[in-house]
């Protein structure tokens, strides 16, 4: 993966390519950064269509498919994707940026150094890709709707370990969901042979089982340490048609009998015989290691990966290094900078999804400012901090009257600083173009004074008989819209949602809109999704405070990921909110965890000095500086 000698790193709309790190035969991957307006940077990952096949409808069509299905897949265990569009007719995604190897490579590099994965590491590793599975084969639309995602590629090429022990799914490209055609041609089989269900092989009508299936060979090779099919495409097929491979007990003796349970059913020939659900696997295998002596996790993971792939790592550091020297002190190439758009995408195959319109939503919906009480499992008395009173009034915010923080959230409802509109009445007209009708002028009016239903109506009125005003009403729309649903919000849930999906119809990069529908989802618990509101917040450039603060807690307290906690935590210092103390507080608590006890004695030495009457960082403060004088 090392970078093409002689690269320009150059400006690609809003994200600047710093270097690229692979080719293949439809796409280039390029390691990339965006920067917010408060100069806040976040490396990405861009997969681009290579230039001479953009014209090839149906490579076009099967990436869009892919961006399609990425909107819904919000994990920890699935690679996540912020952005889809297309500048001077190149598609491209801007997906997360992973330091790491797939385990195709780790395992060959493993073979070669005689250093294997530990037996829980790997029933670790497969039980993460169990629980991504699971989500995507569960996963629902907005109505309710399940979508029956089916990965079909599953194999050790599409399991990516990060250095720092995450276990990722990557690669969804050509995943179906139920309501598209699932059976694949004998002569189009897509994915690879020695990693398909004897169904599949076949060409015939699969289902979320068939991903099963092929996990479970990802599971036999790794604690067999043998390939089940191994040899070229012709002579395996038949087997693999068949199922026919040699035991695992046969090859690898001294496994627990539990694990032999675990690979038979899940590489059942029949599907009826197989688990029927990822979770019930990864169920399985997390008792098969609770057996074992080991504890495994994204701690031991790293610690074997950055041991193995050493000079890869350091590779990769000097790369990154390298493409950011060329920057420094360099204009970047300004290349392809015009007519950036994010490619509207017929969302219809998923049950009518209301993100639709000339922009891409993603379903990756902008983040809310929400203080949680979090007990933590170490002691009572360690909490994450509230905000103020906010936390009492969260769903009727014209009550809210905390801090300083309020009106920022309060104007955000019908401000966007992605609107048109956003300047107000009586900004000016170039010459040359046609003033808005007074119409028009009052619909903005009826917005600015929270009469959002009358603010509708017009607008519907207007619409109706001059339909090409579409894109100048686009923005006091999307406002009004936003406006009423923050209004019934807490006595009504779904039309607010059906409000805001209808807001990003009219102005998709309605930040607004993302904002409240992050809310209702964090009323209703539904974390991946809140975890998506605030990733798309972060990739549009956010500086809302909130957005880092809310994600933290995510990382920490659902996903015990705590490297990206504290990192979401460092951001909140950086943008200064009103609640400052708090984010030092929790940041503190983060770095505990991490075992870095001297960051996290002096960031609560910051949390006080900001709010004396903050107790609970005065408390754990005490409690921290005791225990590190009885240790000196």
């Amino acid at each position: 993966m090392k970078p093409m000698t002689e690269f320009k790193p150059f400006q690609f709309g809003k994200y600047t390519l710093l270097d690229r790190i692979a080719t293949g035969g439809m796409a280039e991957l390029y390691r990339a950064k965006i920067t917010s307006v408060q100069g806040f940077e976040k490396l990405v990952a861009i997969k681009k269509i290579l230039p001479h096949l953009s014209g090839e409808e149906s490579l076009v069509t099967s990436f869009i498919e892919e961006a399609k299905l990425a909107a819904f897949l919000q994990h920890p265990n699935i690679v996540q994707i912020y952005d889809f569009g297309s500048m001077e007719e190149q598609y491209f995604l801007a997906m997360e940026y992973l330091l790491g190897r797939d385990l195709k490579y780790i395992t060959q590099k493993s073979k070669q150094s005689g250093k294997w994965f530990r037996l829980e590491d790997s029933l670790y590793i497969t039980s993460q890709v169990c629980r991504g599975l699971n989500y995507a084969h569960t996963l629902k639309d907005f109505h309710g709707k399940p979508l029956k995602i089916i990965h079909r590629d599953i194999g050790p090429q599409n399991v990516f370990i990060t250095y720092d022990g995450q276990v990722k799914i990557i690669d969804f490209g050509i995943a179906k969901a139920a309501n598209q055609n699932t059976r694949t041609q004998s002569d189009l089989i897509k994915g690879k042979i020695a990693y398909m269900s004897p169904e599949q092989a076949r060409g015939e009508e699969i289902d979320h089982r068939s991903d099963i299936f092929s996990v479970g060979i990802v599971l036999y090779e790794l604690v067999t340490r043998k390939r089940m099919f191994s040899g070229d495409t012709y002579h395996i097929y038949p087997r693999v048609c068949r199922a026919d491979f040699e035991p695992p007990e046969r090859v690898e003796k001294n496994l627990p009998s539990l694990l032999y349970d675990i690979l038979h059913k899940a590489l059942a020939g029949k599907r009826a015989q197989r688990y029927q659900s990822a979770d019930e696997m990864a169920a399985d295998l997390e008792l098969c290691i609770s057996a074992l002596s080991g504890r495994p996790g994204s701690g031991t993971i790293s610690k074997y990966v950055k041991t193995l792939l050493r000079k890869e790592a350091a590779a990769e550091q000097r790369a990154m290094r390298q493409a950011e020297s060329q920057i420094l002190g360099q204009p970047v190439h300004a290349r392809t900078t015009r007519n950036e758009k994010t490619q509207a995408i017929d969302t219809t195959a998923f049950a009518r999804s209301r993100i639709t319109g000339r922009t891409f939503a993603l379903v990756l919906i902008l983040g809310i400012v929400l203080f949680f009480f979090i007990h933590t499992a170490e002691r009572p008395g360690e909490i994450f901090c509230q905000g103020k009173n906010i936390v009492l009034h969260l769903f009727a915010q014209d009550r809210v009257e905390a801090t300083g923080m309020t009106k920022t959230i309060s104007q955000t409802y019908t401000a966007d600083r992605h609107s048109p509109d956003h300047a107000g009445p009586g900004k000016n007209v170039a010459p040359g173009v046609i003033p808005d009708p007074p119409e028009l002028e009052m619909s903005r009016k009826l917005v600015r004074e929270k009469r959002y239903s009358a603010a509708i109506r017009l607008l519907k009125e207007i619409l109706a008989k001059q339909p090409s005003l579409k894109a100048r009403a686009a923005a006091p729309y999307a406002q009004a819209l936003n406006g009423l649903a923050a209004k019934i919000a807490s006595d009504d849930p779904k039309k607010a949602k059906d409000l805001l999906f209808r807001s990003l119809e009219m102005n998709p990069e309605n930040t607004a809109a993302h904002y409240l529908l992050g809310r209702l989802y964090t009323k209703e618990k539904d974390y991946r999704s809140a975890a998506a509101s605030y990733n798309r917040a972060i990739a549009l450039g956010t500086d809302i405070p909130g957005v880092y603060f809310n994600l933290g807690y995510i990382y920490y307290a659902i996903d015990r990921d705590y490297p990206r906690a504290e990192e979401m935590y460092e951001r909140t210092v950086e943008l200064s909110p009103p609640f400052l103390d708090e984010a030092f507080f929790n940041l503190a608590v983060v770095q505990k965890k991490l075992g870095k006890k001297q960051e996290s004695i002096s960031n609560l030495e910051r949390a006080v000095r900001f709010n004396a009457n903050n107790s609970q960082a005065r408390k754990l403060l005490e409690r921290l500086t005791r225990d590190e004088n009885k240790t000196g």
